[in-house]
Parts: C-alpha cells; sequence; structure tokens
C-alpha cells in the first residue's frame, strides 16, 4: 500500500480530520487535468453522522478548486449507504455503473 501510494505521479493531498489524538476521518485527492478525484474516504464507525464525512471531502474538493479543478469524480460501491447520502448532499450524481470481472479457474 505504502509504494501504491507514493507512485501517484499527479498532485495529490492527503486529509485526515483528528479527534484528540484519534484519526476519525480520511481521504486522498488526486489533481488532473482539470479534475479533481476522490478516492478511499472513510469515517470511523463510531464518528458518523457528525459532519466529519462532509467536512473532510469539502476540504479535498476546495484544495482541488484551489488547484485549477473545474470537476470532481469519485468511485463508490452501490451498497454504501452512508457514502451515496454524502455524495448526493454534495451535489454529486450517478454518471455510470462498473463492475469487476474475475477469472474463474476453469477459463
Amino acid at each position: 500500500m505504502t509504494r501504491m501510494l507514493e507512485g501517484i505521479v499527479p498532485t495529490h493531498a492527503f486529509a485526515t480530520l483528528w479527534r484528540d489524538t484519534e484519526a476519525v476521518a480520511m481521504g486522498l485527492a488526486v489533481l488532473e487535468h482539470g479534475h479533481v478525484g476522490l478516492f478511499d474516504v472513510v469515517t470511523a464507525r463510531h464518528a458518523r453522522n457528525q459532519g466529519l464525512g462532509t467536512s473532510l471531502v469539502s476540504q479535498l474538493l476546495r484544495w482541488g478548486k484551489r488547484g485549477g479543478a473545474d470537476h470532481a469524480y469519485l468511485q463508490v460501491m452501490r451498497d454504501n449507504a452512508p457514502a451515496l447520502h454524502l455524495y448526493a448532499k454534495l451535489g454529486f450524481r450517478e454518471v455510470y455503473r462498473y463492475w469487476y470481472r474475475v477469472k474463474g479457474p476453469d477459463a
């Protein structure tokens, strides 16, 4: 994971929200070609529904805007109701769906 994160080439930012000495929310933003992509946004289960995700994503979006982004994108699992609610509240909408294919052992 460390090698993968260190290998990100475009301009990027990691954000963490702290409550005392505990990291309660974090995420990654990547800035490229006028777009900011949001990745791996998480909030600790016990800290949800307190506005932390909204604050974190808003900060990452502002960072992207300051870097020249006019558009933002992300990917989220369809069964992640808390994330879908957060992103809808921030103005995101579904553009397309995707899925992963796994090659079976007999293929």
